[in-house]
């Protein structure tokens, strides 16, 4: 076909159809224009649904061989839940059947995995409640899709041998998890790690309102709370106890048990920092010594967190801010204390960047650059001003249909409360919670 013809064209496609336009009648053409802009509405629905859920074209570039990339989706869309959660995680992973058993693992193979320039890495990003979990998986999922990567993300209480499995099973670029415990150094690999956190205060409060709306399914649950009173640890601070004693009083701290147990080791309470396990071993549990923790923790949380009869969101609904806030500091503790000693353990880490969620959301543009310049990704110039553009919409400030998405009930990650009681000033004024608190704020700085 002559380059002339290929270049009229679709002039002579438009100049068809607009005399096919001008025979119907006009009720016909009414038709046109409504089915115009119905696919139109179409197309921006769909376009849409994409850019607010990248996590679909993660899976559909994974480049994931033996692990399944469904392990990277939650079951929701838009925060409504469309499949559940337990059987994508039974189904997406071969870690399932293996998260409490230790196998023999195959030497890490880091050939062909070229996530930083010229460097064999993984990238691993934790999170914890409250401190940008959503975002993180919107930040990764997309990245991962830009570079076809294989990317698994693991959620709450998967244990360091769900993540091993995929690492050993698999040429992983990026592992997540939701629910962070670990420092990176202990996978045993190189990595780049992103770490989200947030300043306890803030944490606090925002967990206070999302709680109290009943925005999760198990706020609406009773949880054993109680049991922090009757299962509470009596020995003297730094004596050894049993694993069964901590699993026993860990079960009932909800938000996240494997905080408490992890802060009742040995090695943590005394104060040794550095320490590694040695999760090779085939029982590794056994090489994990407890000790317990200082009486006043277990007397804050049995005070404010014990005597709740029901679920959180009705014991928040029914106690004032004043003693709410206190309970939701105790629902808290274990998991600001973990967060806290993780940001102390990496801050000078090269290769950790711990970034602030508040921080992050107040200057988005600039902190998305430097997440970027972090990941060091061996790309052109061209292609990382694309992903950053990509990145962007996920700024609340300037992505109305993603700041929607965020406030709206199903998600409720917005505050668009009107409190004005002093969350800030009740705590900051409480003795007993500034004596818990304390060495918190002490590895914070």
């Amino acid at each position: 076909m002559p380059r002339s013809s290929i270049i009229f064209l679709p002039m002579l496609v438009l100049n068809y159809l607009r005399n096919c336009y001008n025979k119907i009648s006009l009720r016909q053409q009414r038709c046109c224009y409504v089915l115009l802009i119905l696919l139109f509405i179409m197309i921006w629905i769909i376009y849409y649904l994409l850019k607010l859920n990248p996590e679909v074209d993660m899976i559909i570039h994974s480049t994931c061989i033996n692990n399944n990339p469904l392990h990277g989706w939650d079951g929701t869309i838009l925060g409504v839940e469309v499949s559940n959660s337990n059987s994508l995680q039974k189904y997406s992973n071969q870690s399932y059947f293996n998260i409490h058993h230790n196998t023999e693992r195959n030497d890490r193979k880091l050939i062909n995995l070229h996530t930083i320039k010229g460097k064999n890495r993984v990238i691993m990003w934790g999170s914890h409640h409250k401190t940008g979990t959503y975002l993180a998986q919107k930040l990764f999922s997309t990245i991962c899709a830009r570079m076809s990567w294989c990317c698994i993300f693991h959620v709450t209480k998967e244990s360091i041998d769900s993540i091993k499995y995929s690492l050993d099973n698999d040429v992983v670029h990026i592992i997540g998890h939701t629910h962070w415990i670990w420092y990176p150094e202990e996978l045993g690999i190189p990595y780049k790690f992103i770490h989200f956190y947030r300043q306890p205060l803030k944490k606090i409060t925002s967990g206070y309102r999302y709680h109290k709306d009943g925005a999760e399914g198990w706020c609406k649950k009773f949880i054993t709370y109680p049991k922090l009173c009757t299962n509470k640890i009596n020995n003297k601070p730094k004596d050894i106890i049993s694993r069964e004693a901590v699993v026993k009083y860990c079960f009932n701290s909800h938000l996240c048990e494997t905080c408490c147990r992890r802060e009742h080791e040995k090695d943590i309470v005394f104060g040794y920092n550095n320490h590694h396990h040695n999760y090779n071993n085939n029982n590794s549990n056994l090489l994990v010594e407890y000790a317990a923790r200082p009486t006043i923790e277990y007397d804050f949380l049995c005070k404010y967190l014990g005597n709740s009869s029901t679920s959180i969101m009705d014991t928040l609904l029914l106690n004032p801010p004043s003693k709410g806030i206190l309970i939701e500091a105790a629902l808290d503790y274990y998991e600001n204390l973990r967060m806290a000693r993780i940001y102390n353990h990496t801050k000078y880490d090269p290769n950790t960047l711990n970034l602030d969620l508040d921080q992050y959301m107040n200057n988005y543009q600039a902190a998305t650059k430097r997440l970027l310049k972090f990941l060091d990704l061996d790309k052109s110039y061209n292609f990382l001003m694309n992903l950053e553009y990509d990145l962007n919409f996920y700024d609340i400030e300037m992505s109305p249909v993603y700041r929607w998405t965020m406030s709206n009930p199903y998600t409720n990650h917005i505050d668009n409360s009107h409190i004005t009681f002093d969350f800030n000033g009740e705590l900051l004024n409480n003795k007993e919670f500034m004596e818990l608190y304390k060495p918190i704020f002490d590895m914070m700085k």
